[in-house]
């Protein structure tokens, strides 16, 4: 009885679990995300008619000078769409104390790009990410990750 406890256990753990279907990391050199400098990303689509959600996170350390990180979004899905978006970023409280997950001598921060997002057409999806900051250096941007996961 026991070990059919510590079983089910084990697959409610895994089972809650989401890992990502895509997932692509963009390290910065210098820890600097330069405004002219889009990042560019494409998701091979193979399984239709599910339900996605896609987050673009970004990791980020103490050099960090904005609170909001501007950003423009253009998703061209395999069918034809084109969805355009713009979102803000917000990295810092308005006390400029870090807002995300602490790990070591960074924070991440995850914003939810879309959700319940199918695609009716495989082939792939291309996502454009624009840094909108009018500066044109964003220091103490260490990476950017895009995932796709299913959508619960």
């Amino acid at each position: 009885m026991k070990k059919f406890i510590i079983f089910l256990f084990c697959i409610i753990l895994f089972s809650c679990s989401s890992k990502p279907e895509f997932e692509k990391h963009i390290s910065f050199k210098n820890n600097s995300w330069y405004r002219f400098k889009k990042l560019n990303f494409e998701i091979p689509v193979n399984k239709l008619n599910r339900d996605y959600d896609l987050f673009f996170t970004i990791k980020y350390n103490s050099d960090l000078t904005v609170n909001r990180l501007p950003l423009h979004v253009i998703i061209d899905t395999p069918s034809g769409e084109e969805r355009i978006m713009e979102y803000k970023l917000k990295l810092l409280d308005k006390n400029d104390k870090p807002l995300g997950e602490k790990q070591n001598n960074f924070w991440t921060v995850e914003l939810k790009l879309r959700e319940d997002f199918s695609f009716h057409k495989k082939g792939i999806c291309k996502i454009e990410i624009e840094n909108l900051n009018p500066k044109i250096e964003t220091s103490g941007i260490i990476e950017a990750v895009l995932s796709m996961k299913k959508a619960k």
